[in-house]
């Protein structure tokens, strides 16, 4: 039993027990190094010597998906032996389904897709992982909405070729997993006797089936057969979705998907099942049967027909990419999204709509999605590769998820991807130049100059060259010429993302060079030539370098504060909202003396995010700043010290230093040494 206080494996000091699961006891525990929290999960006493250790903890650890806890160590000690994974903040789907009862299809499916594709992903391992215990308790449903399917151990080990689990949970374990575990405990405890255990991957299949049947009905599916209720009679549930969920269920294993992937795609695209749709796909059906009559009726044009067929339909291909790329044109990036996926759904084997759509999440900044649906394609398999331009298009998948990497600055993830894109496609310059300035981020010089010279030899265009260039020179801290060369690349290129890295890494080392008019004037140069998309970003560049530039000038800090404002505000109407620019804003009215505007953007704020004690510190400062410009019998400094007790209450419960909290601490000591309070 481990205490609260205790270190193991001088790294994980242990915060208390959370409870205990099919395969032994759970704590909290917190990473010393990392400084995060963690899972700590002592593996049954009774199954301990049976574990085949090495080998599970390198399967452990390999494991890496959105909808899965991160594994972190595999601990073995003279007590016991423990898996160390992610701490999934949020509550469980079997608290969920206590408070609110039942869920509607419409956020179920999205649900039953994220555990689609973890479980699709355990089943994909060699050998494949069986998690044997999906429940609603192990199911964490997360602050923003999305699940996690944890206690996925590896089952234990019964003997060099056979694993299973202890014990089951009813109600949710499949039938023959009720059969076996008898046998089970009687070998696992005695060591006597021959176990034939039949849990599989279509164990898994039955036990999220129960599930998604829980989430809509209330409770679980009767464990009686004979007198269940089809899941297709759930009031609110679709005929298609209650047609999977009994398969999922079916008592045989036979008659059930057979994996994780087959489930998912079923899942996918469960309105198939529908009688309406079905109905509908028959009348096509029926009156494409009458084309071909017509065509057997005239053999001689049958030939052609088919031909004409097929060219038809690569052409509503190809229309429907061109489709998608005039409405992203346009800045409708959502909507050529959802043409993407439409052709994904009707062209399956087709590489082209996957590589679009991540190239759409990509444009659009949204550099998370891209890589996290780029991983779901790769992991799932979603492409087939048949000639060398669908092996191009797959190089171009792992480029976008490289660069995808390289802007949120992953640049270990972002190597390896762009690895993964040269092994298919060694003849696009621009993944060498690419490669090149991610090795440049990591400071490997050599290397990077190797994939330099190997994009030169590719053709590789002047503004690449000279953009590639500045990265170089910025490592070696040869600042004056990495700004000639990024200025080279901001004269000749026609990229419109080549021209916004090369416009903010030269604006970067002008600005760390102290050449704050140069920084100032390249950025409104640039603004006002970029287009929409780069725009948007440039002018916040410009907001802050306007900020900067007050800074350092005092006695003209409110015309540049205005100019910044402006800049702001100009954002704001075009959409772009966060939370620093808003911040931001808040702290340049404050700095002209505009008390009223600072506090009604810092009260909005304080609505959007009423748990960040950033907000009520800012009102704060604004509260005590806006009293000093008063007359000493005017002042009233009780807001502030409302805005303090709230800002002192929420910072409390955050893991961070901050060191204006401790200026305000004293400003509000002083407050009332000197009876102000």
């Amino acid at each position: 039993m481990l205490e609260a206080g205790m270190v193991l494996g001088n790294t994980y000091q242990i915060i208390g027990k959370i409870g205990a699961g099919g395969g032994g006891v759970v704590y909290k525990a917190r990473h010393l190094r990392l400084e995060t929290e963690v899972v700590v999960k002592q593996i049954r006493d009774e199954v301990r010597g049976k574990i085949q250790s090495r080998q599970e903890a390198d399967v452990l650890k390999k494991l890496k998906h959105p909808y899965l806890p991160r594994v972190y160590d595999f601990i073995e000690t003279p007590e016991a032996v423990y898996t160390v994974m992610d701490f999934i903040p949020g509550t469980s789907l079997e608290d969920a389904l206590k408070q609110y009862g039942r869920f509607p299809q419409k956020q179920v499916l999205q649900w039953a897709q994220e555990l689609g594709e973890a479980v699709a992903y355990l089943h994909s391992q060699t050998p494949p992982i069986i998690h044997s215990d999906i429940k609603p308790a192990n199911i964490i449903l997360t602050p923003e909405g999305h699940i996690c399917l944890i206690d996925f151990n590896i089952s234990i080990a019964i003997d060099s070729a056979v694993k299973a689990t202890l014990g089951i949970s009813k109600g949710y374990s499949s039938p023959e997993q009720y059969r076996d575990v008898k046998q089970v405990q009687t070998y696992m405890t005695t060591g006597i006797g021959q176990v034939t255990i039949s849990i599989d991957r279509r164990s898994d299949i039955y036990s999220l089936g129960c599930v998604l049947y829980h989430l809509l009905s209330g409770s679980p599916p009767d464990l009686n057969f004979n007198t269940r209720l089809p899941a297709g009679d759930i009031p609110g549930v679709s005929e298609g979705l209650g047609l999977i969920i009994d398969k999922m269920t079916a008592y045989e294993p036979a008659e059930r998907y057979q994996t994780g992937m087959e489930y998912l795609d079923a899942v996918r695209y469960c309105y198939k099942l529908d009688a309406r749709y079905i109905i509908h796909k028959r009348k096509e059906r029926a009156l494409f049967a009458c084309s071909l009559v017509l065509f057997f009726a005239g053999s001689v044009l049958l030939g052609a027909g088919i031909r004409q067929i097929v060219k038809e339909r690569e052409q509503f291909y190809q229309a429907g990419l061109l489709e998608g790329q005039k409405t992203a044109e346009k800045g409708r990036y959502e909507d050529a999204i959802d043409a993407m996926l439409s052709l994904e759904e009707d062209y399956t084997d087709r590489v082209e709509a996957y590589e679009r759509e991540l190239y759409y999440y990509y444009a659009m900044g949204h550099y998370e999605e891209c890589v996290e649906r780029g991983t779901e394609m790769i992991n799932l398999q979603l492409i087939e590769i048949r000639d060398d331009i669908q092996r191009a298009k797959m190089g171009d998948i792992f480029y976008l998820i490289a660069n995808s990497y390289y802007e949120q600055e992953d640049y270990g993830n972002a190597q390896k991807m762009m690895e993964q894109a040269l092994e298919y496609n060694q003849s696009n310059n621009l993944y060498f130049r690419d490669y090149c300035i991610i090795l440049a981020r990591q400071e490997k010089l050599y290397q990077a100059e190797d994939a330099l010279e190997s994009a030169k030899a590719l053709d590789l265009e002047d503004d690449s060259i000279h953009y590639a260039e500045g990265e170089l020179c910025v490592v070696r801290k040869q600042i004056d010429e990495a700004i000639e060369h990024f200025q080279r690349t901001i004269d000749l290129t026609d990229d419109a993302v080549l021209y916004k890295r090369a416009v903010l890494l030269c604006a970067s080392a002008m600005r760390d060079s102290g050449r704050l008019d140069e920084e100032t004037a390249l950025l409104e140069t640039a603004r006002n030539q970029a287009d929409p998309q780069v725009k948007m970003v440039l002018t916040e560049y410009l907001a802050d370098a306007y900020m900067r530039q007050g800074d350092a000038h005092p006695e003209q800090l409110t015309e540049w504060n205005q100019k910044a404002i402006t800049l702001f505000q100009e954002l704001m109407q075009d959409g772009y909202v966060t939370y620093q620019l808003q911040e931001n804003l808040a702290v340049l009215y404050e700095e002209n003396q505009d008390f009223a505007a600072a506090e009604s953007v810092l009260l909005k704020l304080a609505d959007d995010y009423p748990d960040n004690y950033r907000v009520y510190k800012r009102l704060a400062f604004l509260e005590a700043d806006r009293q000093q410009h008063l007359d000493n019998t005017a002042r009233n400094y009780s807001a502030m010290k409302g805005y303090y007790d709230t800002c002192r209450e929420l910072y409390e419960q955050q893991d961070t230093e901050d060191a204006e909290m401790l200026m305000l601490d004293n400003m509000v000591y002083d407050l009332q040494n000197n009876g102000w309070l």
